[in-house]
């Protein structure tokens, strides 16, 4: 089985840094959320002394085994894990990987809850490395790994070998510990987004600018309105915002809707666009790894997925204060304390209703905008959670450097 070889970042004090290795499925250049959150964290883990390499699956054949993205070096895998049997042969890839080259890291950070965390947090025990998990909102306890059969251990006993655990949910921490899992080992650390992106007309204007000269499918006509939805979404989830903004435009409103990582549901989702007539104004695209541009076009966002888009963009689109509607979900209400500043919807036509608000109020949304912002870092100020992250590295630093 074929592995990327293992290539030393060098620095002039590499013993007053956390070697910090990471393992996540996916991460640049695929543009999906838990890339983007990634990557978001690993630049702030930066200014927190961590150099950083991250394990992942070499998804194209024409990528590099090993490159360097802003600062991290990333080794890639393979086969990438697109089947059973090869999921079986990544996470064996990826265990023996971490056995050959543990010696050069303090501690290993797994990103997420699923099969590979079992044997893995496993062989992290038997060689001394300090091992950090992440649970995600979607976390499910017993699930057993894929590829390995039946008589495998589930996920959660994984978790229970961990030194550290981090989840960004409430509702998350409290099912860990009712797993009798120790709660002095689980950190809440939500998924939060620092710094927003500046908007102006004039940001706007050459933001356009900069879209439609990387493609002519960005053209947005004067006059025109455009809402931008980020993030994988199911079509019964995404149904509700097609519908409504379908029925702005047979009123004769001038917008466009930009969908943009649509994942699934694809060709269902186009297909019902395309029923409706309005599949020149409301347009697909491939996800994006900086979302800078798109953010400043836009005038408008709606969120159909949060459960999914709040790793990242939803959060981005929250600290850029650009007018956004959330669908309603117990995960938005975990999201956000209760105010009256955050504009939702649980509806096509509750949706058509809030759309029609702010193309009668566009000042007052924007201004709300700024508010909501403002309220939600005196409540989840992103200093804080870089403080978690802080502590928990210097804990597992501290009991790294006293096994060498």
């Amino acid at each position: 089985m074929a592995v990327a070889e293992y290539r030393a970042t060098s620095s002039n004090d590499s013993r007053s840094k956390l070697r910090l290795l990471v393992v996540s499925r996916k991460v640049w250049p695929i543009a999906e959320e838990s890339a983007l959150r990634l990557m978001h964290w690993v630049d702030h883990w930066k200014t927190l002394g961590v150099e950083t390499e991250i394990l992942t699956a070499r998804w194209n054949k024409n990528w590099p085994a090993t490159a360097s993205v802003r600062g991290a070096t990333i080794h890639r895998l393979v086969p990438p894990p697109s089947s059973h049997w090869n999921e079986g042969a990544f996470q064996r890839s990826v265990g023996n990987w971490v056995q050959k080259f543990s010696s050069n890291f303090d501690a290993l950070y797994i990103d997420s809850t699923d099969g590979i965390l079992p044997n893995l947090a496993a062989k992290c025990k038997s060689l001394e490395l300090p091992c950090i998990v992440r649970v995600q909102q979607e976390f499910l306890p017993h699930s057993r790994p894929r590829g390995f059969g039946s008589i495998t251990t589930s996920v959660d006993s994984g978790l229970r070998q961990a030194d550290a655990i981090i989840t960004p949910s409430y509702s998350k921490a409290r099912e860990l510990a009712e797993l009798g899992i120790s709660k002095s080992s689980i950190t809440l650390i939500p998924d939060l987004v620092h710094p927003g992106i500046t908007r102006s007309a004039n940001e706007k204007q050459q933001a356009g600018n900069a879209l439609f000269h990387a493609s002519s499918d960005f053209v947005v006509p004067g006059f025109t309105d455009l809402a931008i939805h980020f993030g994988d979404s199911s079509f019964p989830q995404l149904q509700p915002v097609l519908k409504a903004v379908c029925d702005l435009l047979d009123r004769g409103h001038p917008i466009r809707l930009w969908l943009v990582g649509i994942r699934q549901d694809t060709s269902q989702i186009y297909d019902w666009i395309k029923l409706r007539g309005w599949h020149r104004e409301i347009l697909l695209f491939d996800g994006f790894d900086v979302l800078d541009d798109l953010i400043q076009a836009a005038d408008l966002a709606i969120v159909s997925n949060p459960q999914h888009s709040l790793q990242y963009s939803t959060n981005l689109l929250l600290q850029s204060a650009i007018p956004t509607i959330v669908a309603q979900s117990p995960t938005t209400d975990e999201w956000m304390p209760e105010t009256p500043l955050l504009k939702t919807f649980h509806s096509a036509e509750s949706l058509t209703s809030q759309l029609h608000d702010w193309i009668g109020h566009r000042q007052q949304w924007n201004r709300e905008a700024v508010a909501l912002r403002s309220f939600f870092h005196r409540h989840f100020p992103f200093e804080h959670a870089l403080d978690r992250w802080n502590s928990i590295f210097q804990t597992i630093a501290a009991r790294s450097r006293g096994r060498s």
